[in-house]
């Protein structure tokens, strides 16, 4: 759709070929929600509006992806484990900078930590901070 210029034939079609319901049962309402905001960072010429609606939109697909591996993440750590899993396993690197899941994000005014990676909606409250806060940081774009 892009590489043709995102005409709005091009985006009709798309969208037409996009299954239409909840992630839940199967559709991809929210993947079309997402492509919805990365037309308008396409279209935008503000940096603050493209930003904003890039950010929307990788929110809205991880969103999508972690509604269909609810199940497989909930099956892949035990129940006893969870806790400690997440509060002392569950670290990366963004550049040289080293996270926690089960830490706060640094520099976040509100809580960002996850108690427990099984549950959707600490996954979610923690990846969006995560994009929000480094979606245009120079780490995010180093070579490992």
């Amino acid at each position: 759709m892009l590489e043709d210029g995102a005409t709005g034939e091009g985006r009709g079609e798309f969208f037409a070929g996009l299954r239409a319901g909840s992630t839940e049962g199967h559709g991809q309402d929210r993947l079309a929600q997402a492509f919805r905001s990365y037309l308008v960072a396409f279209d935008a010429t503000d940096t603050a509006v493209k930003r904003a609606a890039m950010i929307q939109g990788n929110c809205d697909i991880v969103y999508h992806e972690h509604i269909q591996l609810e199940p497989f993440i909930k099956g892949a750590m035990p129940f006893i484990v969870r806790r400690c899993a997440t509060q002392r396993l569950m670290t990366y690197e963004v550049g040289e900078k080293v996270f926690t899941v089960g830490e706060d994000l640094p520099g976040i005014s509100t809580p960002t930590a996850a108690r427990d990676w099984t549950k959707i909606e600490e996954r979610m409250r923690y990846v969006f901070a995560l994009f929000t806060e480094f979606h245009s940081a120079p780490e995010v774009f180093s070579k490992p």
